[in-house]
């Protein structure tokens, strides 16, 4: 049972960790492209996905 709770963290790590990316390339994209009206919401997006990989670690 262990393995199986381990092995989920991992995988929602991972998962997020690349949600976290990808909001960070959107931001980069948007800032390059001028399209500032959007960064609000990107970041706003990146901050959950960040708190949803900081809880991965907590518990």
């Amino acid at each position: 049972m262990d393995q199986a709770i381990g092995l989920r963290k991992i995988f929602a790590r991972k998962h997020y960790i690349s949600r976290v990316r990808s909001c960070q390339k959107k931001i980069r994209q948007a800032i390059s492209r001028g399209k500032t009206q959007e960064v609000p919401s990107l970041l706003a997006q990146l901050e959950i996905m960040q708190r949803n990989l900081e809880a991965t670690y907590q518990s």
